[in-house]
């Protein structure tokens, strides 16, 4: 699917897919909890404050969803989460911003998959609900 929505004062092309994996045993005692995934597409923006900072926002369709999956997850408003970007995997904490949950991309990320201003990038968030029991 695919919708516009706003991001830093410019429209940006975000494109979606919602995908819950499937609920595993790995033993006859003990399900695994399903995982929830969120692959999209959208546009790097920078957020300025004493320093620069580089997000890849989640779109409001995706944040809301997101929201009701995380609940009892946050902490101070952030969840932490699994992201994949091409070959880069890392964990980082996602917080919401207007109505999106922002992921942050660090400048290692950026250099590692040559990610700039304003470029669309196509990212997986994973959220475990497994973290809930720990």
């Amino acid at each position: 699917m695919a919708h516009n929505s706003e991001s830093g004062g410019h429209a940006a092309e975000c494109s979606r897919t919602h995908s819950p994996v499937a609920e595993a045993w790995i033993d006859e005692h003990r399900p695994i909890v399903a995982v929830m995934e969120w692959t999209f597409t959208s546009e790097v923006i920078e957020w300025r404050g004493p320093a620069p900072f580089y997000y890849l926002p989640m779109s409001p369709e995706d944040s809301e969803d997101f929201k009701i999956e995380a609940s009892g997850l946050e902490y101070w408003g952030q969840v932490r989460v699994q992201v994949t970007i091409g070959e880069t995997t890392f964990m980082t904490a996602v917080f919401p911003k207007d109505g999106r949950y922002l992921v942050p991309l660090r400048a290692a990320i950026r250099r590692e998959e040559d990610i700039d201003l304003d470029m669309p990038v196509t990212a997986t968030v994973r959220i475990d609900h497994e973290s809930r029991r720990r």
